[in-house]
């Protein structure tokens, strides 16, 4: 065969290739079952800043699932995409948004969530080395940052170390021109995980940065947590003590009870302490220079803001939950964290619930809380259009997050 020959079959060769999997692709989304919004009180366009990812799988055949997206109100299934669209797709949608509108800055870069911090006019970009080279795992003191203008598409970059701790992952950066806030889980000199803050300045850059304060240290206790936030431009970080209780045959520890919440102050670089309700379990969110107590009673929550002058409660209101649980249960694979089914966007509280219907159906649910008012906005779930002819298929939600601009 000729050169050229050789060349005219490997393309046939491709683009058969290619149109069998559209076919293919054709043939599955014609089977695919359909998904609605069911909503119980408010509307559903309460919904349109939520972003997750879901599967659809059926409890008949393992090998038989799904993933679909649900973006702006509405659902599309991954296999409907294209081959080329699914390069750079990643589970995302800040950082699939970035590679669209800005391809460039994107190239290089790690895209997790808590890699990514923006404003109306910048976004910025904090991670380790090892987060994009894994060779560098040894080396993961050096810090990446990047100060990216939206309208000028310029970018500043930095390469940082940080003292004080070894083996860093970035947790969460919050923002406040011209001052980045770092929050990394580390190794200290025992080998043992710990939390750090550490802060930049774009005007007076540094390359090394040593910790602005060891959490553990600062709050007296082994055991901490953090509360993520969606948009990283708040002042107060939220931060959960815990004690140890009940351990398994193997010395593993399996339950904790909360000891203390603390707020950071971001401006002043102190903790503020919270008090817990002596009734009820005690919720702390915060957003831009809020913070949001809440006393959960199950059945409702009392909702309160923390004046951070006089370290005092000030009651906003009480609002009724659609389950005992809703946004409350914890996840103990991010048992970093907490507060992982309760998000505070734009004064609105996002409460999720994998609940399971009467029938035995897993309906993941959600509830908007409109805190001016404490009345909810939406709750609702999300179902199969067709379940009383579709029996054997379930729908779990993976990460949800709100999109706050």
């Amino acid at each position: 065969m000729t050169k050229y020959s050789k060349l005219i079959s490997f393309v046939l060769l491709c683009v058969l290739t290619l149109s069998a999997f559209g076919i293919y692709q054709i043939q599955t989304s014609a089977t695919l079952p359909e998904i609605e919004v069911v909503t119980e009180e408010g509307n559903a366009d309460e919904l349109d800043a939520l972003y997750f990812i879901g599967n659809i799988y059926s409890t008949q055949s393992s090998g038989r699932s799904s993933t679909f997206e649900f973006k702006d109100g509405g659902f599309s299934y991954l296999n409907n995409r294209s081959v080329f669209r699914h390069l750079d797709y990643v589970y995302n949608p800040v950082a699939n948004r970035y590679v669209s509108d800005y391809r460039s800055f994107m190239r290089g870069k790690a895209r997790n969530i808590s890699n990514f911090t923006e404003t109306d006019d910048e976004i910025v970009y904090t991670a380790m080395a090892s987060d994009v080279n894994w060779r560098r795992m040894y080396d993961d003191n050096m810090l990446d940052i990047s100060l990216f203008d939206k309208d000028s598409e310029e970018e500043q970059s930095y390469e940082v170390r940080l003292e004080g701790a070894s083996y860093h992952g970035i947790v969460a950066s919050y923002y406040h021109a011209p001052e980045l806030t770092i929050v990394t889980q580390a190794a200290d000199e025992q080998m043992r995980n710990g939390w750090y803050i550490y802060t930049f300045n774009f005007d007076e850059p540094e390359d090394t940065l040593s910790p602005e304060v060891n959490v553990g240290q600062a709050l007296d206790s082994s055991s901490v947590q953090i509360s993520f936030s969606p948009t990283g431009t708040e002042r107060y970080i939220p931060f959960k003590s815990l004690q140890p209780g009940a351990e398994d045959e193997y010395g593993e520890i399996t339950d904790y009870t909360t000891d203390a919440f603390h707020v950071y102050d971001i401006q002043t670089g102190d903790f503020q302490e919270i008090p817990l309700f002596e009734e009820g379990e005690t919720l702390v969110l915060s957003e831009d220079e809020q913070v949001v107590v809440g006393q959960d009673l199950g059945e409702t929550i009392n909702w309160h803001v923390w004046n951070v002058t006089d370290e005092s409660l000030n009651e906003l209101g009480s609002t009724d939950m659609i389950t005992p649980s809703i946004g409350r249960l914890p996840v103990y694979y991010y048992n970093h964290s907490f507060n992982q089914g309760l998000q505070l966007v734009n004064g609105h509280v996002y409460a999720y619930e994998d609940h399971y219907s009467e029938d035995g159906y897993g309906r993941p649910m959600f509830q908007v809380i409109d805190l001016d008012s404490v009345s909810t906005d939406f709750s609702g779930y999300f179902e199969l259009e067709d379940r009383e002819n579709d029996r054997s298929t379930e729908i779990m939600l993976f990460d949800f997050m709100i999109n706050p601009l």
